[in-house]
């Protein structure tokens, strides 16, 4: 599995093993699904898979880290197929010298629900080989749903077999039923039937963040799990540092078998800026008694401090082609993504089969199907709808970069040479290949040639789905070939400056906390590329796990005529925008300055000017539309040294 690199880090999980009790079954998936184990399936895919947690994930269904190299799931949003009867059956299991066996399992279920149909899942035993079943339990769903993508938490479940104990053959049956819908998925891990122990107790987690600003008092917090068969009233708590040590005695509590109880130390740990400790944290002495498993009461993490938190802008790169009938959906996506989420999305379409292919790009990608999207290529091959878009985005944000980093674009327009000189600082100490690279990104592409047009299978001549743009047009409404004519392509991926993997050599490879690395590229453009549409995404990969650490885009500064204009997106609203004949420009300018707005038409070619004088405050600039012909239009609004484009689209 893929080492997962993030300074926000929480140590959740623990798992029952005890190693002084009586273990009827014992199973982690580490190697797959066992022979011994029985499937039943009415699934074109087989149904239920051992797998590791990046494979068992899917486009709308995002699997939680459970540590461990495999899990067994099945997925019924990878295949839209029959999963209304996925049985995973395990060996026959011997409770005959048992008195009080106990079934536990780590399970992710979110219970969730798609097109008025919700999936479940129950465990069940038999007694006769699986002739006849008798459910235990109907498992709980537990996560978040967001749209139409769900993320399930892990959760660890404990089941009472003493009905059975001295059955001589049972067999633990789980089932997962799609109820004939299009719905999600159910992953299992380390699962257990044993004999528990009279005093046993668990360290589960340990809930504390790994990352503060400045030197703070951080609360040592967690859970313990009573896996024992009497009540705990109280246990001993201790923690370190490694200099300084604290015990206690926790006290007052009832915590009943199976169940948990989450604590929190009565001494605090104080960051140091700009260094990392590691705690350790240990239970023991339930009630005063030795702990029948003493090999689970102790976690480790690690709390820094750091200066600052970075910023972070997370990059997705939507796998597409315009042969692609499904790939509007990831279209509308970043529209929506970038119109939503200005200060932390990036969004890269990197093309495939179509006139606007980098080779490179495209043949990294690693992607199963079209659209697809990699996040900070941390998640990867997810389906790139808006919902989903914003799900992972917002998962993905939770995690705090090692570095921040920033750029200067500069453009020639006489040599059309762009120099991007990058910069980053490093909050934390890191180890190994990290790279800078940059990538050259272009709007408002369009072309003449046939491999222009978009296939388009949400037109009502071919599926009849619905599927809106935020200006509020239907896909459904558009031909199921759009003509190159009609069609603009934004975020293009047209270079790689430091190819996929980044810049080999441009950062070293053990930076300090505070370190502040810089690399410089240059780019020619391309006669083909309009310098009035591109941008510069600049990143920190780290190219040992092949994640984008952080990243930031970048307009280019141009100079028009005697000044160098900053661009600034944030400079004016054009609304309505499609519009027939007349929209509006909004100001808000907070030093008088000159106002120019400037109108080309979709080859670069400037087709009005008008100056405005100096203006100050609130400004509405009423644009007329009327004499130009349908289609696409850059509008340049000049205020003083600052200048923004907008792509106006008349629709009539």
């Amino acid at each position: 599995m893929k080492r997962i690199y993030t300074l926000l880090l929480f140590v959740m999980f623990g798992f029952i093993y005890t190693a002084q009790s009586q273990i009827a079954l014992s199973e982690g998936f580490e190697a797959g699904i066992p022979a011994d184990w029985t499937i039943e399936t009415m699934a074109t895919d087989g149904g239920w898979v051992g797998t590791s947690v990046s494979d068992a994930s899917s486009g709308a269904w995002a699997l939680p880290d459970h540590g461990g190299a495999g899990v067994v799931s099945t997925n019924d949003d990878a295949c839209n197929c029959d999963k209304s009867n996925d049985w995973l059956i395990t060996p026959m299991i011997s409770l005959a010298d048992l008195t009080t066996p106990t079934l536990s399992f780590d399970r992710a279920f979110g219970g969730f629900a798609y097109q008025a149909v919700t999936e479940t899942a129950t465990v069940s035993i038999s007694t006769d080989g699986g002739t006849t079943w008798t459910e235990l339990s109907a498992l709980d769903g537990q996560g978040t749903l967001a749209g139409a993508a769900g993320t399930p938490d892990w959760v660890n479940e404990s089941i009472d077999l003493s009905a059975y104990a001295g059955a001589a053959e049972v067999w633990i049956g789980f089932k997962y039923s799609d109820n004939a819908g299009w719905l999600y998925a159910l992953a299992l891990d380390n699962i257990l039937v044993f004999q528990p122990l009279d005093w046993e107790m668990e360290l589960s987690s340990l809930n504390v963040a790994s990352v503060h600003v400045g030197d703070v008092a951080v609360n040592i917090t967690g859970e313990v799990k009573n896996l024992g068969i009497n009540n705990i009233t109280s246990f001993d708590l201790a923690w370190t540092d490694g200099t300084n040590n604290y015990s206690e005695t926790v006290s007052g509590v009832d915590i009943a078998p199976f169940s948990t109880y989450a604590f929190t130390a009565s001494d605090a740990f104080t960051t140091v800026a700009a260094n990392t400790s590691d705690i350790t944290v240990t239970v023991s002495n339930p009630n005063g008694n030795t702990d029948g498993d003493a090999s689970n009461n102790e976690l480790v993490t690690s709390i820094t401090g750091v200066a600052f938190i970075p910023d972070r802008k997370v990059v997705v790169e939507e796998a597409t082609g315009t042969w692609c009938g499904w790939c509007p959906r990831g279209t509308v996506g970043l529209e929506y993504m970038t119109a939503t989420y200005p200060n932390t999305f990036i969004g890269i379409a990197v093309h495939n089969g179509d006139p606007m292919v980098v080779t490179e790009y495209d043949s990294n990608m690693g992607v199963g199907g079209y659209p697809s999207s990699n996040f900070d290529r941390f998640y990867t091959d997810t389906d790139p709808n808006s919902d989903n878009l914003e799900m992972l985005h917002n998962l993905r944000l939770m995690d705090i970069a090692s570095a921040s980093i920033s750029d200067v674009v500069t453009y020639n327009p006489d040599t059309r040479e762009i120099t991007i000189e990058l910069s980053a600082e490093f909050v934390a100490p890191v180890n190994g290949d990290y790279r800078f690279n940059a990538v050259i990104v272009e709007d408002s592409v369009t072309g003449t040639s046939s491999g222009y047009a978009h296939e388009n299978y949400y037109s009502a001549q071919s599926q009849n789905i619905d599927l809106f743009s935020l200006d509020g047009t239907n896909w459904k409404d558009l031909p199921a070939t759009i003509p190159a004519s009609d069609m603009v392509y934004d975020h293009v991926g047209r270079a790689l400056l430091g190819g996929y993997f980044g810049e080999a050599g441009s950062m070293p490879t053990a930076i300090a906390a505070g370190d502040t690395p810089s690399h410089t590229f240059t780019y020619t453009l391309p006669a083909s590329m309009n310098e009035n549409h591109i941008h510069v995404v600049s990143m920190i990969l780290d190219a040992d796990n092949d994640d984008i650490i952080n990243a930031t885009s970048s307009e280019v500064e141009i100079p028009v005529g005697n000044k160098n204009l900053t661009f600034n997106e944030n400079l004016a609203k054009v609304f309505p925008n499609p519009f027939s004949d007349m929209t509006t420009v909004s100001l808000n300018i907070v030093d008088a300055a000159d106002v120019t707005i400037q109108v080309y038409n979709s080859v670069g070619q400037m087709i009005g000017q008008q100056d405005f004088g100096k203006l100050s405050g609130d400004q509405t600039i009423p644009f007329n539309g009327a004499n130009l012909s349908e289609g696409v239009y850059i509008m340049h609004i000049v205020v003083g040294e600052q200048v923004v484009t907008k792509r106006l689209t008349i629709a009539r």
